[in-house]
């Protein structure tokens, strides 16, 4: 009977033995469960964060990507403008040198004065440009006794004088090389003063009134004496900004200081 007991007592612990290990075992392997469990979730959301990164730059890649498309076809677009710029321009160069570039024709045309034929230091510039030229008999001729012969002669050979051609060759060139935007006007002057081409202010720039000045400038006779004072009192009542003087000395007529 003793026996017995024993046996059954024995088989009792043993098997309240393996319960309790089984217990702790279920714990274990919960909280491995557990630690798992939290390691996937954290490998979850790495991985979730992950793939948001790549997305976005997935997405940057793709922006990249556009941008670079629009900046190729732009720098092809630009080159097309360049070379169509290029092609125009050398266009442009052959046409200039195979163009013919036509002279500026003179307001006023004398084929006897060239552009050779200038007064050294001497610029036709003004706003209101007067002419004085002396038309008296001292400026037919050089030599004193020549300046006699022609005074006593006819105004044919007054008028063919060579000081007399000269004067009329510098008016022409004065009024040449006047600016076509200045007013000009042309006074004679012996023993009195007179307008040639008419009273009044004259345009630089018009050919039509600068050949009235010539035409009558061709019919004036060189002689009298020389009144520079007339000439000048003349013009100042048109109040110019510059006086050209065309004369060859001192005045021979006027009133008292101005004689000599």
């Amino acid at each position: 009977m003793s026996c017995g007991l024993g046996a059954i007592i024995l088989v009792f612990m043993l098997v309240k033995h393996n319960v309790d290990n089984s217990f702790l075992e279920v714990e274990l392997l919960t909280e491995d469960l557990q630690r798992l469990e939290k390691i996937g979730r954290a490998l979850h959301e790495k991985i979730t964060e992950t793939e948001t990164k790549n997305e976005t730059i997935v997405k940057k890649i793709e922006t990249v990507s556009g941008n670079i498309e629009q900046i190729r076809i732009a720098i092809a677009k630009t080159k097309k403008e360049i070379s169509s710029i290029n092609s125009k321009r050398s266009s442009l160069e052959e046409s200039i040198k195979t163009t013919e570039i036509p002279e500026k024709p003179d307001v006023v045309d004398d084929p006897q004065i060239g552009e050779e034929n200038y007064i050294i230091g001497l610029r036709v510039e003004g706003r209101r440009i007067a002419i004085l030229l002396d038309s008296s008999s001292s400026m037919t001729d050089e030599i004193l006794i020549d300046v006699i012969r022609r005074k006593n002669s006819s105004s044919k050979n007054k008028m063919a004088g060579p000081k007399w051609q000269r004067a009329k060759r510098i008016v022409q060139w004065l009024l040449e090389r006047a600016p076509v935007s200045s007013d000009v006007s042309v006074v004679s002057f012996n023993k009195k003063a007179s307008h040639l081409g008419g009273k009044g202010w004259k345009g630089g720039g018009d050919p039509v009134a600068l050949g009235r000045v010539f035409s009558d400038l061709d019919v004036l006779v060189p002689e009298g004496s020389t009144n520079l004072q007339a000439g000048l009192k003349f013009i100042a009542q048109q109040k110019p900004t510059d006086i050209y003087l065309i004369t060859d000395g001192l005045p021979t007529d006027g009133d008292s200081g101005y004689k000599s």
